[in-house]
Order: C-alpha cells, then sequence, then structure tokens
C-alpha cells in the first residue's frame, strides 16, 4: 500500500466507507438481465455513512480521494455510481 493510500485511510470517514465496501457481498461491478446496478452504488454509501438519501459533496470528495490514491474503483453505471475495492 503506498504512502498516499494510508494517508487517505487516516481520515476516520474513509476508513469507515473502505470498511463498508469491504463487507459487501458483491466485488465487482455488474449489471443483472433488468439493466439493475450490483454493487453499492455512492448513494448507499453516502446512505450508510450519513443516513442521507442523497449524495452529500462531503462523502463526493471522500469516494474522489479513495478513487485517487487507487484503494476504490468508481464506475458510471447508467445514472448511478458503483463503487468497488480494487483488489
Amino acid at each position: 500500500m503506498n504512502r498516499r493510500a494510508l494517508k487517505a485511510l487516516g481520515d476516520p470517514t474513509r476508513l469507515h466507507i473502505v470498511e463498508f465496501l469491504s463487507t459487501m457481498c458483491c466485488s465487482q461491478v455488474a449489471v443483472n438481465e433488468d439493466g439493475g446496478v450490483l454493487g453499492p452504488t455512492a448513494g448507499e454509501v453516502c446512505c450508510h455513512i450519513t443516513g442521507a438519501e442523497k449524495i452529500t459533496s462531503t462523502v463526493s470528495q471522500h469516494l474522489r480521494e479513495l478513487e485517487a490514491c487507487g484503494l476504490i474503483q468508481l464506475a458510471r453505471r447508467g445514472k448511478f455510481m458503483v463503487c468497488t475495492l480494487r483488489s
């Protein structure tokens, strides 16, 4: 793990996001037959972290930082942004 990733995990909210994503059953982004998104969306992460139904700019910034340091992957699936841990 690189220094930037370790620094990112020093923030309690980012660590909580990574812990949440590590408990999700779907490790890769997939779309089911009906076109539904499989995997946690940015909105679901935000709901878990803040209790808010819409993604907040603070959680969005945390997700961008985690992606920039290589800990997570964000993938657009239609109107959803799906979050997964990088392996």
